[in-house]
């Protein structure tokens, strides 16, 4: 799965406890709610049907999407939850199903947000803290418009991590977040110098550069 996820993006090129802070949506991610996107959905046997994908919303679409085969026309669509797909791509969103339940999701299988593709995978999944401000997970096509109703600004990020051995790390999670030297520097300890840089806390080896030390370690690896 991971090796589909690294292919494609090659190949296809098309334009990934909580952490405690609210979303920072990139720029470079931002598409609008409710609106179709080229993409494709990748089938339960791994082949990939490129068509035009409905973005509902950075909630929403971690529990199912909708696939269409033109952008303009109108059909009821297709209609897939997370159970039923390996991931799928809508515009610059790379989603990964993942048998892991995000904060606030009522599913075992869930898409998660790709943000990093290497040694490590890293994941956003958005939620909010009141979950009744939510929409529904159950999202039908009459009902996509009021994807747009959700501020995806306000949403908060759980920070997901998965090892080549298809562990998840909950990167989040207070005991790894307080203990970040700790847990961390172990978790890339094939990459000595880096790891040194962990434990001693050396500036720009904190928690708040989780993302840069992920690139930088996944970088090491890939060279080997």
């Amino acid at each position: 799965m991971r090796n589909i996820f690294l292919k494609l993006t090659l190949i296809l090129g098309l334009s990934i406890f909580a952490s405690g802070t609210s979303n920072a949506q990139s720029d470079s991610l931002y598409i609008h709610p409710g609106v179709r996107n080229y993409g494709y959905v990748i089938m339960p046997g791994g082949d990939t049907v490129a068509g035009y994908i409905l973005n509902l919303n950075l909630w929403n679409n971690q529990m199912m999407t909708i696939y269409f085969t033109d952008l303009v026309n109108g059909g009821k669509g297709t209609k897939y939850r997370a159970k039923e797909l390996l991931g799928y791509k809508v515009g610059p969103r790379e989603y990964e199903q993942l048998k892991f339940a995000g904060l606030y999701s009522p599913y075992k299988y869930n898409f998660f947000l790709r943000k990093i593709s290497g040694a490590i995978d890293y994941y956003t999944w958005y939620y909010n803290n009141d979950v009744n401000t939510l929409l529904g997970t159950d999202v039908v096509l009459t009902e996509a418009s009021d994807a747009r109703l959700i501020n995806e600004a306000d949403l908060w990020t759980q920070l997901i991590g998965r090892t080549e051995n298809g562990e998840i790390i909950e990167f989040g999670s207070m005991k790894f977040k307080h203990h970040f030297d700790k847990h961390m520097s172990r978790l890339v300890e094939d990459d000595p110098e880096l790891a040194e840089k962990i434990r001693k806390k050396e500036e720009g080896y904190h928690f708040e550069n989780l993302e840069k030390i992920i690139q930088e370690y996944n970088s090491w690896k890939s060279s080997r």
